[in-house]
């Protein structure tokens, strides 16, 4: 028993990285304004953001290799209102189903091939592949939704941790290293 809450304490640790990351890349996002029109490579850059955001916010949630559990939202002590559940849930599925996996219900794209030119009489053909660059969290209030559950999630998880500290503050003095496979 004493394994499995050591366990869930550096999933808990773990996640407040995971979260730090997926707030500063949302912050990132509302650099994109939602009535701009931009280019494929500024897209592109937003979705980097956005992709890194949902990673990161989600990668707690998700079971990895190892002992470490996931982590759930009763684990944060977090109670989420009806509308923060289904942007955790949206949030939760965009990883499994675009970001961290390609579902063909989420693949967005065109190819086509066309000859290009003649080379002794000879047709060459080129592949011609252009990818919805659009974002999920386009609109601003959606990127402030966001945040707010991320800011909301990763505050109580972060206060329940305060709290577990003050009950054995010596069970928090842990050190977790890629390298080290003592974990």
């Amino acid at each position: 028993m004493e394994e499995k809450i050591r366990m869930q304490r550096i999933r808990m640790l773990s996640a407040l990285g995971d979260f730090q990351l997926a707030l500063s890349a949302a912050d990132f996002m509302q650099e994109a304004d939602e009535d701009q029109k931009y280019n494929h490579v500024e897209l592109r850059r937003f979705r980097c953001y956005e992709h890194t955001a949902i990673v990161s916010y989600a990668r707690p949630f998700s079971q990895s290799k190892g002992k470490t559990p996931k982590l759930s939202l009763k684990m944060c002590g977090v109670t989420l209102t009806p509308e923060e559940q289904e942007l955790h849930d949206r949030v939760i599925d965009l990883r499994n189903k675009l970001v961290a996996h390609s579902d063909t219900e989420m693949m967005n794209f065109a190819a086509q091939a066309g000859e290009v030119m003649r080379h002794e009489g000879q047709p060459f053909y080129g592949l011609m592949v252009k990818h919805d660059e659009g974002l999920q969290f386009y609109k601003w209030m959606d990127q402030l939704d966001l945040i707010d559950l991320i800011r909301k999630v990763s505050f109580t998880l972060y206060d329940k941790m305060s709290e577990l500290v003050q009950d054995d503050p010596k069970a928090f003095d842990i050190k977790v290293h890629f390298s080290d496979q003592s974990v």
